[in-house]
């Protein structure tokens, strides 16, 4: 059946019918906004699926990497136990306080008597939850208590701004008490919809024309930042359905997921399997739409997650589990057109950035730098800033 309007991620059902049609309202106008940004004829090549009912068919193609953050591996390549660490602790960027976990998959930890008890891992955009804060501010609380704790009074959730009340990404709840959506400035689906659209265009460079390379494609484009995992990985899955003749859309419903769980070098206690510990507590695993799972030490057992073992380590952060969750966005792509766009000459977006993996003595807190120039809308990109540990 053709697509009749946008679904909130995961197919959550948050939401009335009044407030279902108003978040696909919102996302109809981000897609257009980015068409718009395109301008013609590049814009026939990120196209809007609720315009074109003939797509219902189009190949629906999973863009995969990996959750832990890569900038953290590439500041410490040889001390696992260091990007663990940093990875866990809380930084100021651009004056927001967030994780910096950077994939668009961040997560809590929990101890009980000094020991790991429970590790919650979540990948859903903030401007949903913005949306419900806006339509129904007794359902906000409520899932806020399901999710975290039923301690949420809903003033936790807002702040005051130039007098008018705002929900607050990085509430307590949401960060240093437990969590619910993503914090990092760049982990929006606003930022995933940018990067779609941008990737879209095709690049030259010289006598290299077309360029496919993943470093050079964002490079040439400045679309995201090129020390993740996921944004070059996005990018240039996108870039080459286009260079393929064909247009290529976010299949609905449009989001950030968890895919799935590699479960191959984990070993968990003698009596215990697995499923006893992985729990997925929403969206759905079966579709690999998984927007909230748990790993837990099993109830009633008295034993800790670092009786657990992931490579022969004992579990002990959050970010030994992150290096083997598989993150996925779901293109679509349909032959609409039939003439390849014209490529352009590549941008020099990567000149400032400082060459993370060979600078292995660089410190990175309270350092600035710049990631790349653009607008701050979606917080795709870290402009000039000082990034500091809180």
């Amino acid at each position: 059946m053709p697509l009749q309007k946008f679904d909130a991620p995961g197919f959550a059902s948050d939401l009335s019918g009044s407030q279902k049609n108003a978040w696909s309202n919102k996302i109809n106008s981000w897609i257009e906004e980015e068409r718009n940004r395109l301008g013609t004829p590049l814009n026939e090549f990120f196209f809007n699926e609720l315009q074109h009912p003939e797509a219902e068919n189009g190949a629906i193609a999973p863009i995969t990497w990996e959750g832990f953050p890569r900038f953290w591996k590439l500041q410490f390549p040889t001390d696992q136990q260091k990007r663990w660490e940093a990875s866990e602790k809380l930084y100021k960027v651009r004056g927001v306080n967030c994780r910096y976990q950077d994939e668009y998959l961040e997560w809590h930890t929990y101890k009980v008597n000094g020991k790991l008890s429970k590790i919650i891992f979540a990948c859903e955009g903030p401007e949903y939850w913005e949306h419900i804060a806006e339509v129904d501010e007794q359902k906000l609380l409520e899932l806020y208590r399901t999710y975290v704790s039923p301690s949420v009074h809903l003033s936790d959730l807002f702040k005051i701004v130039a007098g008018v009340k705002t929900y607050n990404r990085s509430n307590k709840w949401n960060l240093t008490d437990g969590i619910v959506h993503l914090t990092h400035p760049a982990n929006t689906l606003g930022a995933e919809i940018n990067l779609a659209a941008q990737a879209t265009v095709l690049r030259k460079k010289g006598n290299v024309n077309p360029v496919t390379d993943t470093h050079d494609l964002i490079c040439c484009s400045g679309y995201g930042a090129p020390y993740r995992f996921s944004d070059p990985t996005i990018g240039a899955g996108v870039n080459s359905f286009v260079r393929q003749g064909l247009s290529v859309t976010l299949n609905n419903p449009i989001g950030l997921y968890i895919r799935k769980l590699d479960t191959s070098g984990i070993e968990v206690p003698n009596g215990f399997q697995l499923k006893d510990f992985w729990k997925v507590i929403r969206g759905d695993s079966n579709k690999g739409m998984i927007l909230r799972a748990e790993f837990s030490v099993p109830s009633g057992s008295n034993i800790s997650l670092e009786d657990v073992k992931i490579g022969g380590n004992p579990l002990k952060y959050g970010a030994q589990l992150a290096e083997v969750i598989e993150m996925v966005i779901y293109g679509k792509a349909f032959k609409l057109e039939n003439n390849l766009p014209a490529s352009e000459e590549c941008g020099n977006h990567c000149e400032a950035i400082e060459n993370l993996s060979t600078n292995k003595n660089m410190d990175f807190i309270n350092e600035k730098f710049t990631i790349q120039k653009s607008e701050e809308k979606f917080g795709l990109r870290v402009t000039p800033s000082t990034i500091e540990e809180i």
